[in-house]
């Protein structure tokens, strides 16, 4: 994490708790696996979980019980996109929202350090998995498939890469976090001191 980023994360959690939210942490585990847990927990559960954030990567967590709300910048403004299965089959080629992992374990990703393979892009990513339905069943028939020449060839060269990418891509849904949904409740926000410690 950039020094910059680290010496604000406790002044956040701060100013968070203040508003009477929250802050679940666990050493060892990133933002990502403490949302895929709680969703997790909400799904098991019963209960419907709408996930706010900037990162892509959530979307593989969309099911029928987890909505993603992802903003988007366009010309004149920012806009959410509202992501459940219908949407992410929409924007990406009808996969599904798991298949999402595979294909970034071939693109890759260089802000999250996600190698994937090298020189396959996402359009190439996508039709990929649209096609065999997982990275496992790529490189299980890749040999015996109509990916011949240089794709194949990225492919076969690339192939520890892509599963080690599939392991970082991945969001933990079961980390070890010590409390129920029913501790997330918001509190009642202490306004007052919020408003001066921004001042």
């Amino acid at each position: 994490m950039p020094e910059d980023l680290a010496l604000q994360l406790p002044y956040a959690k701060e100013v968070s708790e203040l508003l009477g939210f929250k802050v679940v942490e666990k050493q060892g585990f990133e933002g990502d696996d403490i949302l895929g847990t709680l969703a997790a927990r909400c799904m098991e559960s019963g209960d419907e979980c709408f996930i706010y954030t900037g990162d892509k990567d959530a979307l593989q967590l969309v099911n029928d019980w987890v909505t993603v709300y992802l903003p988007h910048t366009k010309p004149g403004g920012t806009e959410t996109i509202v992501y459940d299965k219908d949407r992410v089959a929409a924007d990406f080629g009808g996969l599904t929202p798991r298949q999402l992992i595979d294909v970034k374990a071939l693109q890759g990703d260089n802000s999250d350090n996600i190698p994937g393979v090298p020189g396959v892009g996402p359009k190439t990513a996508i039709s990929l998995i649209a096609k065999y339905g997982t990275l496992e069943n790529l490189y299980d028939t890749i040999e015996h498939t109509p990916e011949k020449g240089k794709l194949q060839d990225k492919l076969m060269e690339g192939k520890n890469s892509a599963f080690f990418s599939q392991t970082l891509g991945t969001i933990c849904t079961d980390a070890p976090i010590g409390c129920n949904l029913s501790d997330l409740y918001p509190g009642v926000p202490d306004r007052d001191v919020v408003l001066e410690d921004l001042t």
